[in-house]
């Protein structure tokens, strides 16, 4: 906080309640799993997920402004 200043830690706890909040167990157990996972799969899994990700975007959107 001295070095950046209450936006930037204001800025990271809303960051972090809208991901708290944003999730389910599901999603919890399923990010559990792929963190267990071998950087290999993790790569793996990370490729499919952008894949249907792309697949499922909004007209117009860019890809990676549409993942978050």
């Amino acid at each position: 906080m001295l070095r950046f200043g209450e936006a930037v830690r204001n800025s990271v706890q809303q960051h972090k309640q809208r991901w708290d909040e944003g999730i389910g167990f599901l999603e919890r157990e399923t990010f559990d799993a792929f963190l267990k996972l071998p950087a290999p799969e993790r790569k793996l899994i990370r490729e499919v997920i952008l894949t249907f990700a792309k697949v499922h975007a909004e007209p117009g959107v860019a890809p990676d402004k549409a993942l978050g």
